[in-house]
């Protein structure tokens, strides 16, 4: 599985180095990185880029693992192992929601913790108020992004997947709420039934 990722670990090393030198030049918003409110022109750069890793790197971490070995016809040879499908599918959850939580809240939050701390305060960096909701949504889209990654074949036509399913949750949602708002207009609620 470690080999399967070894390209998002690339890329999780070279964003945090990116990150902590952000966070040296004091051009670094804060962690989990809300819009700064006066965006300056660097300032908002460091946001759209950062911001953009720590959006799909959870994604990846759901998708390179299945995406790829379903890719390169592994996934066959796999099946063949002494090992029942359900042990190696936990496998990959698992690894999939350690690498897509480890490279979005745990490393990112070490690594300004540290440079915080060589400029004189740990927590400097640090969004107290959006840290739960971020360490909440990451696990969610990982597990997202995996179970496209099971739906589909491939990497690609996963992440498709994986750019449509909110869409469409989204329209079901809104859609039954109008539906039911509708419904309650005509045919009046079950407060006014009973």
């Amino acid at each position: 599985e470690l080999r399967l990722l070894q390209p998002f670990w690339l890329f999780t090393l070279l964003a945090h180095v990116y990150l902590a030198g952000a966070a040296l030049f004091r051009i670094l918003p804060a962690f989990p990185l809300p819009l700064p409110h006066p965006a300056p022109t660097v300032e908002f750069s460091v946001f759209v880029t950062l911001g953009s890793y720590f959006l799909l790197a959870p994604i990846f971490a759901g998708i390179l693992s299945l995406g790829e070995e379903r890719s390169s016809g592994t996934q066959a040879w796999h099946m063949t192992l002494p090992i029942s499908p359900l042990r190696q599918w936990l496998i990959k959850l698992v690894m999939a929601m350690l690498a897509g939580f480890t490279s979005s809240v745990l490393l990112p939050l070490l690594v300004v913790i540290a440079v915080g701390f060589a400029l004189g305060s740990p927590f400097m960096f640090v969004d107290f108020r959006e840290l739960p909701n971020w360490m909440l949504m990451v696990p969610i889209m990982t597990f997202a992004a995996f179970w496209c990654a099971c739906a589909a074949n491939g990497t690609v036509r996963a992440s498709l997947w994986v750019a449509a399913a909110p869409m469409a949750i989204w329209v079901a949602s809104s859609g039954g709420t109008w539906l039911g708002q509708e419904l309650a207009r005509t045919t009046g609620t079950v407060r006014d039934l009973v």
